[in-house]
């Protein structure tokens, strides 16, 4: 579905739609990025202000948490671009044996486009 225009009535979307096509503009998003940014400065602040009692030394060195999480999901994002090339099928895979290749007439599915009636 492709975004409104800025004069499109915008009544037929959901509540959760229009809140997030308020991000569509560049001013927003700026503003979203630096808050975000100034959450993240000021919780690595905090983290410096509190003694933790770790199980491990390295759990009470600053921002442990925030950088061990970091790398675990970089580590995931890489691991599935790994995987998908070991597991992974080409998109053909199982040609005309799937039952999503017949070909049906589009009319008779009953499409219809959002805020048909």
């Amino acid at each position: 579905m492709t975004p409104p225009d800025k004069n499109e009535d915008t009544s037929r979307f959901s509540a959760l739609s229009r809140l997030l096509l308020l991000t569509e503009s560049d001013a927003v998003r700026k503003k979203l990025t630096w808050g975000l940014v100034a959450i993240c400065a000021a919780l690595a602040v905090f983290d410096l202000l509190y003694h933790r009692h770790g199980k491990f030394e390295i759990e009470t060195l600053p921002a442990f948490y925030g950088i061990f999480g970091f790398l675990a999901f970089a580590f995931i994002i890489f691991a599935t671009k790994v995987l998908k090339k070991l597991l992974g099928r080409p998109e053909d895979y199982y040609g005309e044996g799937a039952v999503d290749s017949e070909d049906y007439p589009a009319r008779k599915l009953g499409l219809k486009e959002f805020g048909d009636e």
